[in-house]
């Protein structure tokens, strides 16, 4: 075919979307986020006003640095006063709420009366959020951060809420006990840095994904869950039970902080041993230590039977900084001799990424170790730490610069 006429031919076809009807096209537009509506229409006089149809109402972060307090509730006021559509899909509002507490409950009821399905609020202020604007039956996300919640005694709504997120809020064990209990299809729950939980206890027979982030008052979390797929854990060394074994995790992230009381090696062992059916895993090296060692040191054939005790494993995230490795007899005796002669292959294997790496001699005979055995990887990436002494990484650049190796095999 003549490449001219092919250049011809697609001259001449027809715009995308051509095809469809204009009441058509104006009807998804209203499925876009506000900004984005108001800019459609900024393009055509056909859909001047099809903002005014928005069903996504999203006030987050931009708004929050881009307007003064007064010009930002201003704005939101006219876009409601503005707004016809049948339902509202998602509320989204970060502001300080000071002086217009009144303003957001008013907004919040015409989103409840319209049907609201995703709302997520952060308050820079203190907010306490009614119980109405809590217990909603049409809810199916709900983001709250920095703000104080009330709960009525019986709960009624929320049965098809599928993700929780509250973070920076005041919270007990009975709150989270009551909304999880609520949430009959809750599939995500996600805490962070929430106060005067003591003991977290997660009961759910759909939740898949669970994280929990610098909980300061927690000294032990208890799960029933027995679908979970998903684990993202940053925090203190404590106790963490399961009650449903084996565990069919898939990812798991965990990065523990130095235990401020003695915990028993067993207990994070245990811990471990929960996740052997993980295919992505992110840890650190606090993790690692307790469980290879039970106290504080460790060396490179710890790292490869645990990594044997994770056969499902394809991804691996670890991060050695600050890692406190053990070269004495006991290596040289029993565990050199074993880490060289070890006969496991990593077969599942295939990406490896090492932070903090400084091409310290113990860390080169992981590296060795994972190219010898972990015979399907496809890449293998170090990320060098910030202030990185080492001549290798500083010959190529400044001191004190992150550095970065990927290789491709």
């Amino acid at each position: 075919m003549d490449p001219n006429k092919r250049i011809k031919d697609g001259d001449d076809a027809p715009p995308p979307l051509s095809h469809l009807h204009e009441d058509i096209i104006e009807n998804i537009f209203t499925f876009l986020p506000i900004t984005e509506s108001i800019r459609v229409g900024t393009t055509s006089t056909r859909y001047k006003k099809s903002w005014c149809l928005n069903r996504k109402l999203l006030f987050g972060r931009e708004f929050e640095f881009r307007y003064p307090q007064q010009e930002l509730v201003a704005l939101i006021q006219r876009v409601f006063d503005s707004n016809i559509a049948p339902e509202i899909q998602a509320f989204c509002l970060y502001i300080d709420p000071d002086g217009v507490q009144p303003t957001i409950e008013k907004w919040l009821q015409i989103c409840v009366s319209k049907q609201i399905q995703e709302l997520e609020l952060k308050f820079h202020g203190q907010f306490c959020l009614a119980s109405r604007f809590v217990d909603i039956q049409t809810l199916r996300v709900l983001v709250l951060i920095h703000c104080e919640i009330q709960l009525p005694r019986v709960l009624t709504g929320l049965q098809f809420l599928n993700k929780l997120v509250l973070r920076q809020m005041e919270m007990t064990e009975q709150k989270i006990e009551a909304l999880v209990a609520q949430c009959k299809l809750l599939g995500t729950l996600d805490l962070s840095e929430c106060w005067k939980i003591r003991v977290l206890r997660v009961t759910h027979k759909r939740l898949t994904t669970l994280k929990i982030a610098c909980l300061p008052d927690v000294a032990g979390i208890h799960m029933d869950v027995p679908n979970l797929r998903a684990l993202f854990f940053c925090g203190f060394v404590m106790t963490i039970q399961f009650a449903t074994k084996p565990l069919h995790l898939k990812e798991a992230f965990a990065n523990f902080l130095p235990s401020r009381v003695y915990m028993e090696p067993s207990k994070i062992e245990h811990l471990a041993i929960d996740f052997s059916n993980v295919t992505v895993l992110t840890t650190s090296s606090i993790f690692l230590e307790v469980y290879m060692a039970g106290g504080s040191f460790c060396n490179p054939y710890d790292i490869a039977t645990f990594l044997n005790s994770c056969p499902h494993m394809e991804v691996l995230f670890m991060d050695l900084n600050d890692y406190n490795y053990e070269f004495g007899m006991f290596w040289k005796l029993y565990h050199q001799p074993l880490f060289e002669s070890f006969p496991y292959n990593l077969t599942s294997l295939k990406c490896v990424k090492l932070a903090g790496f400084q091409f310290q001699e113990y860390e080169v005979e992981v590296v060795k170790m994972i190219l010898r055995k972990a015979v399907n990887l496809k890449a293998l990436i170090f990320t060098t730490p910030k202030n990185n002494p080492s001549s290798i990484a500083s010959s190529e650049g400044r001191c004190g610069e992150r550095k970065g190796f990927i290789f491709l095999l």
